[in-house]
């Protein structure tokens, strides 16, 4: 606020440019207008002048989904423009050409991927908004388990995450966010029979492989080099994972040992979490270390029936 301009409230600093709130617009254009062709040089957050928040070229993804009341179809989706920093963005407003520049600022409802479900006759909200990772502040708990568009439980999807519908068609956002989709990637290959990302031992390789390549990346001069949030995803990942990985070594040993098949889904429940106790590995990690894993598994019932038809479903009949 720079009450010392025009008077107290009636100059706001946006750092590359100014606003004035007694007329609601800029009175210079975005720096990045020539990126944007689409949208007036002097909106304030693309006029979403309700919910929006301008976030210096950066902004989190809303996907509106319109459902008819009475058919139950999905008869229209639109989407809020998404966009990182690219690195062109940062030379026109930095003169530099720094890579990983992570997504939005923590907005009043934090960033991620919002759901909307709107009744298509009335344009008002039909279901309650679903939300794909996230993250209300840095310390947060979504924060601390979301990254990006992949790391997290699940990924981005079409629809709402609950319904598992995945969808692996945007380009990662940094290096950690692209070792998470190809573990998600992996997962979602996992289909028969799946018993959670805690307890199905189908899904080990594609933590030990995730293990690996976080390993080689923080030891790596490009994480050194990259934002301190994509070095504190890739730390944090290593741990969850890392723990993960060896609950689910120490558990298909366990199966083995007992004469079960570790790879089928009816026989893998023989051994959980439950008998698990610490000191199997030696690796000097206390019960502490792996409680974080109990209770992560969501308790709700794997992909529900939906209370719509989206157009991929409507595609499949």
């Amino acid at each position: 606020m720079d009450n010392e301009v025009k008077g107290e409230g009636n100059s706001l600093n946006y750092k590359y440019r100014m606003h004035d709130p007694r007329v609601g617009r800029f009175f210079a254009v975005d720096p990045l207008f020539t990126l944007y062709p689409h949208n007036s040089t002097y909106a304030f957050s693309e006029n979403r002048v309700i919910d929006g928040v301008d976030l210096e070229g950066m902004e989190f993804k809303t996907i509106h989904h319109h459902i008819d009341p009475v058919s139950k179809l999905e008869v229209a989706r639109f989407e809020t423009n998404y966009t990182t920093m690219s690195d062109q963005a940062l030379k026109i407003v930095k003169g530099t050409t720094a890579g990983n520049y992570y997504v939005s600022s923590f907005g009043p409802e934090g960033r991620g991927i919002k759901h909307e479900f709107i009744n298509a006759n009335t344009k008002k909200e039909l279901f309650e908004p679903q939300w794909d990772l996230q993250q209300k502040g840095w310390l947060s708990k979504g924060s601390i388990g979301n990254h990006g568009w992949y790391m997290g439980q699940g990924s981005i999807s079409l629809t709402g995450s609950i319904y598992e519908e995945w969808d692996f068609s945007m380009a990662p956002m940094d290096r950690v966010d692209a070792i998470s989709k190809t573990h998600d990637i992996n997962y979602a290959k996992i289909t028969e029979q799946y018993k959670g990302f805690l307890e199905d031992t189908r899904s080990l390789k594609a933590d030990q492989q995730m293990v690996s390549e976080l390993k080689k990346f923080i030891g790596s001069k490009e994480f050194f080099e990259s934002k301190g949030e994509t070095q504190h995803a890739a730390l944090k990942g290593l741990y969850f994972i890392g723990l993960l990985a060896e609950y689910k070594e120490w558990k298909v040993g366990k199966l083995e040992s007992g004469g079960y098949n570790a790879e089928n889904p009816d026989e893998m429940m023989n051994v959980t979490i439950d008998d698990f106790k610490p000191g199997f590995f030696g690796s000097g990690k206390d019960w502490l270390d792996y409680s974080v894993l109990k209770g992560s598994e969501p308790k709700q019932e794997r992909t529900p029936t939906k209370r719509f038809k989206s157009f991929e479903d409507q595609a499949k009949e």
